[in-house]
């Protein structure tokens, strides 16, 4: 070493301070992530038409499948969740539900119409005050609701619509936890929010909580 430079290989260092010895390194530190119990996720559209419903869908869709999780359109709201039972009434591919592919969310959202359908079905009507959460025939529309999601496979559920439906959704978010955000319907195309990402995992009853206010 000689006027002022260093050897090659080598990095000069401030006075005092020893360079780090050759192939002596921290070892790096590596956080594997917990796996996401979400690997499914229904989306379901409840009460009357809006403008923006296929834009809502699409986004929520597309940020799913982009995330790698399937996406299962229940169709015509709640009706078919609240008339189902495993022995007389059993969900129906492709008539109650059905996977949503890439294909059909390519310009969707400038498309009219719902591609999911619609209904007005309320499984939460019954529910006035937050004691009649503990009555098991007030809330056998709810049960009848988690018990056809868990018979498909869903973790998920994507609840998009007016007041009702947001309410219903809190009911089903709420009382037992089940992992259910909620996209207003209602809204103007540059005003339209994003689905809430209030998420907790599913449950097997719809019964033990208050309901919140949205």
């Amino acid at each position: 070493m000689s006027g002022g430079t260093w050897p090659r290989g080598e990095r000069a260092c401030s006075p005092g301070v020893l360079p780090r010895p050759r192939g002596v390194y921290p070892a790096p530190v590596i956080s594997t992530p917990a796996p996401n119990p979400i690997k499914r996720v229904g989306i379901l559209f409840s009460g009357g038409p809006a403008p923006a419903a296929n834009a809502v869908i699409s986004a929520a869709a597309s940020s799913l499948r982009r995330s790698g999780r399937e996406v299962v359109a229940i169709k015509h709201g709640y009706g078919a969740l609240m008339q189902f039972d495993r022995a007389t009434r059993p969900l129906v591919p492709g008539e109650d539900y059905d996977e949503i592919l890439d294909r059909e969310l390519r310009g969707l959202r400038h498309q009219r119409g719902v591609l999911v359908g619609t209904g007005r079905a309320n499984p939460g009507k019954s529910i006035k005050r937050p004691k009649d959460l503990d009555d098991p025939e007030k809330t056998a529309p709810l049960q009848r609701v988690v018990d056809g999601l868990r018979e498909i496979g869903i973790d998920a559920l994507v609840s998009i619509g007016g007041d009702d439906t947001l309410r219903t959704a809190n009911l089903l978010h709420s009382s037992r936890g089940d992992t259910c955000p909620r996209a207003p319907r209602a809204c103007a195309s540059s005003t339209c929010p994003r689905p809430s990402t209030t998420t907790t995992r599913a449950s097997t009853s719809p019964s033990g909580s208050s309901p919140r206010s949205t």
